[in-house]
Parts: structure tokens; C-alpha cells; sequence
């Protein structure tokens, strides 16, 4: 795992190849160009793992109704990793996919993050204060202070299920540029959990985030056709 200190000074190749593994507290202390580094990297590990069975969970995103915003590709971690890779790899996500601006009017710099993990059902407050803590364990002169909950759904084949994401403001100062709007939440599904992150580069800018949040669906079961997931059907 990438220690905070260690990507701010010294950015190396391989910590490159590794931003879309960091933990999502983590994310969020990226300068707007590693913003660029992660979906550039993430989209490649997407085309990379493409080709290979399609029988497998996925995230799919509908953007009919919003402008400006595009998905990558589903990316499989586990899948790309090589030997080279020295992370613990019962941390990196079966399936991860990431959702950006298309519009170069927009300069807000957002993406929306979602990840999927093959494991026991986790506890969702534990997780969140975690998550929380490793902003003050890395720096004193930042505070992540939750500002709201918005809930939200999200469509998978065991049913429409309300996530509470939890929004945060980072405040305090750092030497260089943060991202500062922060958006969380998890849930439990039937073989493991989803990590959703929303990350701006202001908190007043989240409330742009709000409609990727209603347009993801999960496919867990891996067998269904792109936007027909019928819950209660796996």
C-alpha cells in the first residue's frame, strides 16, 4: 500500500500504476494532475483485462440522461497485477470502475468511484471511521469534517438498495493542492461489499456528483446484458 508522504514526495512508476489501489481517504490528497495519473491509468487497466471472460461482477453506468459525464471501462485488479506487485493483494477490489468529466467547459476536476470486494459483510461505521482516521494519522494540519448524508441507490440483482453517502469538507492546510469535496459510503451485498467514493476538487462541488450516484447499476452475478439488471433475479 502506497503511504501518503511516500506518493506527495516521490512518485515513482510502479506507485503510478498502483493510484487506483489506494485506499479512498487516501484518493482524495491527490494534486489535480494525479487526478489525471489515476483515470489515465485506470481506463488502461480496463482495456488490458477487457478481452478476457465476460462472465464476471460489473459495474454498468447509463448516461443517457447526463451530459458531461463518461465511464470507463470495468477494470479487474486482480486480474492485471504482476508479480512485481507487493501490496497485499486481499485488498484490491474484484472490479472497480470510474465515472469523469467529458466537458472541457467543466473544470471541476470530480470523478465518482465505484468498488467491488469479494469478502465477509464488513461493518459499515468501523469502515467509515477508518477511513477518517487515516487522514489525521498521515496530517495533523488536516481535518476531514462530514458535513451531510445524502442517500442514494444503487441497482444490483439482489434488489434497488438506498446507500448513505457521507459528504466531507478536508480542511486545514498542506503544502500543494488537495481535493477537498469528499463523498463515502459502502454496502453490503451477497458475496462481498461496494466502496463508492466521489471525490471534487471543492465540497460545494459535489452536489454535481449527485445524479452519477442514481445511473450506476451492479451486476454481481456477471450475466446479464448492460442496464437490464432485474433484481431479485440472482
Amino acid at each position: 500500500m502506497i503511504q501518503f508522504t511516500e506518493y506527495l514526495l516521490n512518485i515513482s512508476q510502479k506507485q503510478i500504476m498502483s493510484l487506483k489501489l489506494l485506499p479512498p481517504i487516501i484518493l482524495i490528497i491527490l494534486a489535480v494532475s494525479g487526478v489525471g495519473y489515476f483515470l489515465f491509468i485506470h481506463q488502461k487497466d480496463a482495456e488490458m483485462t477487457a478481452q478476457k471472460s465476460t462472465v464476471k461482477p460489473a459495474f454498468h453506468f447509463d448516461s443517457t440522461n447526463i451530459k458531461g459525464w463518461q465511464s470507463s471501462q470495468n477494470a479487474y485488479p486482480l486480474e492485471s497485477v504482476t508479480k512485481d506487485y507487493t501490496g497485499d493483494r486481499t485488498e484490491l477490489p474484484l472490479v472497480s470502475m470510474t465515472i469523469h468529466r467529458n466537458d472541457n467547459a467543466k473544470t471541476d476536476n470530480c470523478f465518482v468511484s465505484y468498488s467491488y470486494y469479494q469478502s465477509q459483510p464488513i461493518d459499515i461505521a468501523v469502515k467509515l471511521k477508518e477511513e477518517n482516521q487515516q487522514v489525521t494519522q498521515k496530517s495533523s494540519t488536516l481535518s476531514l469534517d462530514e458535513t451531510d448524508i445524502q442517500t442514494l441507490p444503487i441497482t444490483t440483482n439482489q434488489d434497488k438498495i438506498n446507500v448513505a453517502i457521507h459528504r466531507y469538507n478536508l480542511s486545514g492546510s498542506y503544502p500543494g493542492e488537495v481535493m477537498r469535496g469528499i463523498e463515502l459510503g459502502y454496502v453490503n451485498v451477497k458475496k462481498g461489499y461496494i466502496e463508492i467514493q466521489g471525490i471534487c476538487a471543492e465540497f460545494n462541488q459535489l452536489d454535481g456528483t449527485l445524479a452519477i450516484f442514481r445511473a450506476v447499476t451492479f451486476d454481481e452475478a456477471g450475466q446479464t446484458e448492460v442496464g437490464k439488471i432485474i433484481p431479485g433475479k440472482y
